[in-house]
């Protein structure tokens, strides 16, 4: 009897959901990563928008925008506002290029992040109350992987689903990469004819 119950007091004790969640490393860094975001955008707005980083650093200013970039698109803040200021600045072609640069950085970095949560917090929620037709849903096919981020907030469900439901990295990368084109290319255009316009 005794026995039994160092047993009972050797086993470890089940740390509550809530407190896992607050302690993956995975949701510590995704809150980072939007913090970051945010401490972004309000630095161009205090320092008079990107322009200020383009006249300072010139070219090299690209290596500054493309992380910064993928950081704002991580989180809630519309980057598409950034990467219309890229036509305006640089012209349509080098506009495209680093916005579809920073997209691309961007997803992968959710990608991993949610790929990592899905891990790390394993067991906490249960599918049983998940409508059938929901875990059928095709999110490895290529159709949601490159349709899925042309509406709006849709990126950002991509990458956080196909990470959480460990969608093969390199399918992952094509698609995003394919459907991430056309959207460079429209604000890049966008931004580069309000520049010749207005600018």
């Amino acid at each position: 009897m005794i026995h039994d119950q160092d047993n009972t007091a050797a086993l470890p004790r089940q740390r509550h959901p809530v407190m896992r969640i607050v302690g993956a490393k995975s949701v510590q860094l995704i809150v980072l990563v939007v913090g970051l975001g945010y401490g972004f955008a309000a630095f161009l707005h205090a320092i008079g928008g990107p322009e200020q980083i383009q006249a300072e650093w010139g070219s090299r200013a690209i290596l500054v925008f493309i992380p910064m970039h993928a950081v704002l698109a991580v989180s809630p803040i519309p980057s598409e506002i950034l990467a219309l200021t890229y036509g305006a600045m640089f012209g349509f072609v080098p506009a495209t290029c680093i916005a579809w640069a920073g997209w691309m950085l961007a997803a992968w970095m959710e990608y991993a992040l949610f790929r990592r949560a899905s891990t790390e917090l394993r067991g906490i929620a249960s599918t049983d109350r998940v409508p059938a037709w929901l875990k059928r849903f095709p999110v490895t096919h290529p159709v949601f992987l490159i349709a899925g981020r042309w509406v709006p907030f849709g990126s950002h469900l991509v990458n956080a689903t196909a990470g959480a439901r460990r969608v093969p990295l390199w399918r992952f990368t094509w698609a995003t990469a394919l459907s991430l084109i056309p959207i460079s290319v429209i604000v890049a255009r966008a931004g580069a004819e309000f520049g010749a316009r207005f600018g």
